[in-house]
Parts: C-alpha cells; structure tokens; sequence
C-alpha cells in the first residue's frame, strides 16, 4: 500500500506540473503579445472587436468582491446558526436540524452555484 500511495502522490504532483507547464506555455506568448500590464490592468474584455482588447482587471475585482460576500453571508449564516443551535432551540430540535445541515454540507458547491445562477440571479436581475 505504501508503493500505490507513494504512486498516487507522484503522478498527481507530476500532473499538476504537466497542466501548469502547459498552461505557461499556452499563455506566455499570448501575455507577451498583448502586454502584462495591459492584460492585468486592462478595463475592457472584447477580444472580437476590430481592435480586440483583455483586460481582466473588472473580472479580478468581481471575483474578489463575490467572494468577501460569500464569506460574509456564509460566516454569518454559520455563526447565527450554531448559536440559536445551541442557545435557544429546545434540546429535542437540535438533533435534526444538525442531520439537516450535515445533508446540506454534503451537496457539492456546484449545485448550489447552479441554484444561484438559475434561480437567484434572475430573480436579481428582475426584481431588484
């Protein structure tokens, strides 16, 4: 078992160098073409355009910002969550709404970015 594991460990360090050496590869002439700071610092993605340009910078701050939110809405949902767990549910509640959210931890972050893209943002899109 320790040979498969050791096997394991090095085909997948070895396929995380292949996919990165490949990605450099890939992309260095294209940054190159284009310009780092033009590529980072750019404010506008039209690569089709008569006069293409890709700019990442609006898509590095998007990023940056959905991810502060998630993390907040998230921490605050768990934190409130555990304390009313805790402190104001009666003691027969607890154990099943705990099974409900173990389910709920179980579900792959992909669907639930499925639910929002489906659901949530069209409901921000037309309602607010």
């Amino acid at each position: 078992m320790r040979g498969v594991f050791l096997f394991s460990a090095v085909f997948s360090i070895l396929a995380l160098a292949t996919i990165t050496i490949f990605l450099f590869v890939s992309g260095i002439p294209f940054i190159a073409k284009t310009g780092f700071a033009e590529f980072l610092f750019g404010n506008d993605w039209a690569p089709i355009a008569d006069n293409p340009s890709y700019g990442i910078f609006p898509m590095i701050v998007a990023s940056l910002y959905v991810t502060a939110l998630s993390v907040i809405i998230g921490v605050g949902i768990g934190l409130f969550t555990s304390i009313a767990l805790y402190k104001f549910c009666p003691k027969n509640l607890v154990s099943p709404i705990r099974q409900m959210i173990n389910l709920l931890a179980g579900i792959p972050s992909v669907i639930f970015g499925l639910f929002g893209m489906t659901i949530i943002v069209p409901f921000v899109r037309y309602y607010i």
